[in-house]
């Protein structure tokens, strides 16, 4: 028999705690339709668990966290839970001020096409979701081919971004658009083939965004300005990173171009990038107004450029070079390397 002691002590416990809650994991499609209806019914921190298979249609596509926590999985990677969009329609839109633990990881999200902001997956009004081992591809837009950045700051890991495309009356970012104070984590990511109309094939930073860009693949990427990255009155660090055979076909900087920016840029490849056609410069890097632009243990070879600085050009900019080797860059104006 318990005794008024013990009663007292074991009352204030069940006021403290009054009930254990746990997380739950809700089944696509077992136990719902579709991915949105298994959001719909989840609470944070519960998983929606998508099976292997292909979808498409109303509830798999413009797909909203609503703000919640949650972490949408695939059971068995990108390889075998694809989001098919069908050329309409987006495949993600985190709207509603999530952060890093409203969680996207394991599928192939492909054929989006809206006309504005983020084919793949659209982040604005300062939602930050984690998202990680997904394949974007083939997704096109105005701004954010692959994925959109608006006032967001996503952390966007391990994932290959690809074959992404941006046209129309701005047509930035081919691959990732950061505008905006966005300052997303991109890391271990492989982002290759994505064409922008003007600016930032692979990437597009601007208006005071200062992502993290680590340990990437950046690839045969095209646009008219900054081939691979383009950063526009923006400042990201890229470190560790490879940055190669990207294309500028009418502009300048085929592996990076900096305007009005200073990126931290440190123990980089920035290897056989080309900025061709009519006044192009720089094809590994062009500084241009007010650039200033630190770069330490960087490579910068075999880059080409039909006009000047085959390597890194400058106009108007000071950059700050320390340990680098700039070796065997090609201008058919002035300055091979620099």
């Amino acid at each position: 028999m318990l005794n008024m002691t013990m009663v007292f002590l074991i009352l204030p416990a069940i006021l403290l705690f009054p009930s254990i809650s746990t997380s739950a994991t809700h089944r696509v499609p077992d136990e719902y339709a579709t991915i949105q209806a298994g959001i719909d019914a989840s609470v944070d921190g519960d998983t929606i668990l998508v099976a292997d298979g292909i979808y498409t249609g109303s509830g798999n596509k413009n797909i909203n966290y609503d703000g919640k926590a949650v972490s949408v999985l695939s059971e068995n990677g990108p390889e075998r839970t694809v989001i098919d969009c069908e050329n309409s329609g987006r495949g993600f839109h985190f709207r509603n001020g999530e952060g890093p633990f409203s969680r996207l990881e394991g599928f192939t999200l492909r054929g989006g096409c809206v006309d504005y902001s983020g084919g793949g997956i659209c982040c604005r009004y300062y939602s930050s979701p984690t998202i990680t081992n997904c394949f974007i591809t083939g997704n096109r837009t105005n701004n954010g081919g692959g994925i959109y950045c608006l006032y967001s700051s996503p952390t966007i890991t391990k994932c290959t971004i690809t074959e992404n495309t941006t046209s129309g009356t701005y047509g930035d970012g081919g691959g990732i658009l950061c505008a905006y104070d966005s300052s997303p984590i991109i890391r271990d990511c492989t982002i290759t083939g994505n064409i922008a109309e003007f600016y930032g094939g692979g990437i597009l930073c601007a208006h005071n965004s200062s992502p993290i860009i680590a340990n990437c693949t950046i690839e045969e990427n095209k646009g008219d300005y900054g081939g691979g990255i383009y950063c526009g009155e923006a400042s990201p660090t890229i470190t560790e990173c490879t940055i190669s055979w990207n294309i500028v076909s009418m502009r300048s900087g085929g592996g990076i171009h900096c305007y009005k920016s200073s990126p931290i840029i440190t123990n980089c490849s920035i290897t056989g990038n080309t900025a061709s056609g009519s006044e192009c410069y720089g094809g590994g890097i062009c500084c241009y107004r007010f650039s200033h632009p630190t770069i330490t243990n960087c490579t910068i070879t075999e880059n080409t450029t039909s006009g000047e600085g085959g390597g890194v050009y400058c106009s108007s900019s000071s950059p700050l070079l320390t340990n680098c080797t700039i070796t065997e860059n090609i201008s058919s104006g002035d300055g091979g390397g620099v």
